[in-house]
């Protein structure tokens, strides 16, 4: 009995998209498939890669490799926003009266 065909694939995603350029020739060779398989076997329109460590050098051969349209497949965007505010503290009293830490004496 022949497995049920999948269901038409809209979108696929693929997560840490630098691993397709940087890792792909020697370690994981078969890297260098994935764009024929999910457009010419499973028919997928339309391919999303996200990575938050890329060097121009390595989205172009991400665009490449998983044959994006450039420049206007490719959205840019700094990891920093101006609206996000970082901080870091250091609560010396967080543990009194726990029995553990600073301050339990």
């Amino acid at each position: 009995m022949a497995p049920e065909p999948l269901p038409p694939i809209a979108l696929a995603c693929i997560d840490e998209a630098h691993c397709v350029s940087q890792w792909s020739h020697n370690f994981r060779p078969t890297y260098l498939h994935v764009a024929g398989i999910l457009r010419k076997k499973l028919r997928v329109p339309c391919i999303l890669a996200i990575t938050a460590t890329c060097s121009l050098e390595a989205e172009s051969s991400i665009t490449e490799l998983l044959g994006i349209e450039r420049p206007h497949g490719v959205l840019r965007y700094s990891p920093v926003r101006a609206n996000l505010q970082l901080s870091a503290s250091c609560d010396i009293h967080k543990y009194v009266g726990v029995g553990v830490g600073v301050g339990s004496e």
